[in-house]
């Protein structure tokens, strides 16, 4: 939460994010830009790399994903391959390789998304299993249009070629959702936290027929007792069920059991591998079964979320293969004699392996040098031959990532300069800019190795610290604001010794020079300040508090910048609920936050424009969001709002608008031309800057409409340069004649240059008429200049008579 400062100008956004830039592995918390349009950003970070989406392919040969593949703008969570090079998927995306996907999609072996396959789901896909030409889908959809147009229960079927169509017939119903799914010869074995499937008991695992309606089997009742089954494998006349239980029918098994895939699905009363803890994943291999999960031990001995247990005889781990890993196995596949392990670790065998990693299936199981480093978690891994798709919640992956902490700088053209590199050792929350200084705020311990907690000044210059300024804070930071050679410091710190050594409860004054505390005192109760904003010589105050200097204020007041810290006792705009963001525009401060009701005497929804002199009564402008507002920024008369609503502006003429809107700052109108279809895998907007001319989103967001993005989204306001030479307009040529075209495009990013025919090489003179040469400059933010010109092809050459003088005259 960030004081965003009032930037001139008039350029605007277009609706597409610069899909150009690289991403961040985690939130962007605070922007701020400079006098250069150079732009700060500070978050929970600790690398960039470039765009891939929440699915890639790669070799257990190469670190580097395959180039090329289709960009997946949501949580991947299930996969399973096509047998012919490609992959089906399933998740909480929304688009696929800019084509709308709703949950459900084909990836063809050529990397392409297939363009006629799109059954679409209308919530989270868990669980695929693939049978001949069928796929079997299974999830939290539920009720009308759940798969396709069809009404289904947590469990459907659709082909595998043509469209995707929904098996009309195969209906059966589960109660609770799906996590698991195994397919063997005519049924199919169904796993999650349901109580039973079409009515029929046990809970938490059933055994359907594969195909007519999806009729459960009355003879095969394998009930387990306990929270949820995770995983399933088949391994001929077994299956191997995975979870979280105590018990499978009337056997004690924890977690992990052997059941009879044929007759009554009895467990097999030897098998007992015993991990204690939940088992999330499972393959067969050979006599052996992989197993992956939360646990520590395995038939009594340690095994840290990975085991390998024999498929046959009592399932006693195997104590030789003992690979270490310090966290949660979510996925597992076998390529070649490598098993691929996916989940939510950073290290396998005491080695770096963020997320995703591969051990030998054979001995000791030692580690693989494979380092592909995903960004983010692993949910799924499909192989086929020596090809591994992943998939998960990541946006980057492989050796082409590079090394941050917390806070990195865009140059004015939006690339990330490499050169300035402070290193945080915490996270950032806070920004404030004071001449050739900045100021950063957040939870940190050390920055450029030295320490620093919650509070430190940097040359802009060069990134280095400053020697001597050291105030120190006992509690996060959360805003920042300066004025003349004050920094005004808000957060959650409280008590003696709070900060610079003083008793200063959520605000405090310091000098930006030496960092002493200043003798003023706002006193503030509550618990937090989570805005600042400077108005003339008075500091506007937003949060989560009741009081300030002695009087009650609810989440908003105004103090005087000089000392001592003079409440402004007229001023109260007492909002209903806590104030995130503020941006003092002239007279005016606007305020966003979560308040709803009254904010002075005026009802507004979670954003308001007040006055910032007499009681602080909030303006007749009105844009009401129907959710939280996180950050602000202006741009003459557009105001730019980040936030978690869907919808933003005064009824009757609200419009929806996923999380980011542009709206008047005069009037409050809703921008129509402004429609970036924001974020819809979890996260929010948290800041918002505006250098020179373009538009940068920082925040938790996983996506920007079809895009795939993290940490920040970039949208580029001008569009690109398209120069045609030749063909002149209105020009003649002979049939046949030859003419190359010349053209060129120019833009301050990348861009792409289209023409008729490719620049240098000849235009259409084959036939006479009147033709028309185009050239086309397109931008990475979907931004274009198109230029054209007309000329003209004679049919013939004309004929020439002299007559006078004659010819030897």
């Amino acid at each position: 939460m960030i004081l965003l400062t009032l930037v001139c100008g008039s350029a605007r956004a277009g609706n597409v994010a610069d899909s150009s830039t690289p991403v961040l592995d985690g939130p962007v918390n605070a922007i701020t830009v400079d006098a250069q349009g150079r732009t700060y950003l500070g978050g929970q970070f600790t690398v960039s790399g470039p765009r891939l989406g929440s699915g890639a392919l790669f070799t257990t040969s190469s670190d580097t994903p395959a180039p090329g593949f289709p960009d997946v703008n949501g949580a991947v969570l299930t996969s399973v391959s096509d047998g012919a090079g490609g992959q089906f998927i399933g998740g909480d995306f929304t688009f696929v390789g800019g084509l709308a996907r709703a949950r459900l999609a084909h990836i063809r072996a050529d990397h392409s998304v297939d363009p006629d396959w799109n059954p679409g789901a209308k919530s989270s896909v868990r669980a695929l299993a693939l049978s001949g030409g069928s796929l079997f889908v299974a999830g939290d959809f539920s009720g009308t249009n759940a798969v396709g147009t069809a009404t289904r229960f947590r469990l459907a079927k659709v082909s595998s070629t043509g469209t995707g169509a929904v098996d009309p017939d195969w209906a059966p119903t589960a109660n609770g959702p799906v996590r698991a799914l195994a397919v063997s010869g005519g049924s199919v074995f169904v796993g999650g936290f349901f109580p039973n499937v079409n009515g029929d008991s046990p809970p938490l695992l059933a055994k359907i027929s594969a195909t007519g309606t999806g009729a459960t089997d009355p003879t095969w009742t394998g009930a387990v007792t306990g929270s949820n089954v995770d995983a399933l494998a088949v391994s001929g006349n077994n299956l191997f069920v995975g979870g979280f239980f105590s018990k499978v029918g009337a056997v004690a098994r924890n977690n992990l059991a052997k059941v009879d895939a044929t007759g009554t699905g009895d467990a097999d009363a030897t098998w007992a591998p015993d991990p204690q803890g939940e088992v999330h994943s499972l393959v067969v291999s050979g006599t052996d079964l992989f197993v992956g999960g939360d646990f520590g031990q395995v038939s009594g001995a340690t095994h840290s979320g990975l085991a390998k247990v024999p498929t046959t005889g009592n399932g006693a781990a195997d104590t030789t293969w003992v690979p270490a890993l310090p966290g949660s196995v979510s996925a597992l596949a076998v390529s070649g004699g490598d098993l691929v392990v996916g989940g939510n670790f950073g290290q396998l065998n005491g080695t770096d392996r963020p997320f995703l990693g591969a051990v030998a299936t054979a001995g000791a199981g030692s580690l693989s040098g494979w380092q592909p480093a995903p960004n983010g978690l692993v949910d799924t891994i499909a192989t086929s031959g020596a090809d591994v798709f992943v998939g998960g919640f990541f946006s980057s992956a492989g050796p082409a990532q590079v090394a941050h902490s917390g806070l990195i700088r865009l140059k004015p053209d939006g690339t990330i300069d490499g050169a300035w590199a402070p290193q945080i050792q915490g996270s950032v929350s806070a920004l404030a800019l004071d001449g050739p200084n900045l100021f950063v705020g957040g939870s940190f311990v050390k920055v450029n190795g030295i320490t620093r907690v919650e509070l430190a000044k940097l040359s802009i210059a060069d990134g280095s610290l400053d020697a001597t300024w050291d105030p120190g804070a006992t509690d996060e930071v959360r805003a920042l604001a300066v004025s003349g050679s004050s920094l005004f410091v808000g957060g959650g710190f409280a008590g003696a010794g709070s900060i610079g050594g003083a008793n200063r409860d959520r605000l405090a004054k310091l000098d930006t020079s030496s960092g002493a505390v200043d003798p003023w005192d706002a006193a503030v109760v509550g618990t937090e300040v989570d805005a600042l904003a400077i108005s003339g010589n008075q500091l506007i105050v937003g949060g989560n508090f009741f009081g300030v200097g002695g009087m009650a204020r609810n989440h908003l007041a105004k103090v005087s910048i000089a000392t001592p810290a003079t409440l402004d006792a007229s001023w109260d705009p007492h909002p209903s609920a806590p104030v995130n963001a503020l941006l003092v525009s002239g007279s005016s401060v606007f305020a966003g936050g979560n308040f709803a009701g009254t904010i002075g005497t005026q009802p507004r929804g979670r954003i308001a424009k007040l006055s910032t002199t007499g009681n602080g009564d909030a303006d007749p402008w009105s844009s009401n969001a129907t959710g939280p507002v996180f950050a602000l920024a202006q741009r003459g008369d557009d105001l730019y709002v980040g936030g978690g609503f869907t919808q933003i502006g005064t009824q009757p003429s609200a419009q929806p608008r996923n999380q980011l809107a542009r709206v008047s700052a005069t009037t409050g109108a809703v921008d129509a031309g402004f429609v970036p279809a924001g974020n819809t895998h979890g996260g929010f907007p948290l800041a918002i800057g505006l250098p020179g001319d373009r538009l940068v989103i920082g925040g938790s967001f996983g996506n920007i409409g079809a895009l795939s993005t993290s940490g920040y989204a970039l949208f580029n306001f001008v569009s690109p340069v398209a120069t045609l030479t030749a063909p002149a307009d209105g020009a003649r040529f002979r049939v046949g004649q030859v003419v190359n075209a010349q053209y060129s495009c120019t833009d301050d990013g990348a861009v792409t240059c289209a023409g008729n025919v490719p620049n240098g090489t000849a235009i259409d003179t084959g036939a006479a008429g009147a033709k028309t040469f185009t050239v086309t400059a397109t931008d990475t933010a979907g931004n274009s200049d198109t230029k054209s010109v007309g000329y003209t092809v004679d049919g013939s050459a004309p004929a020439i008579s002299i007559a006078v003088p004659p010819d030897g005259a």
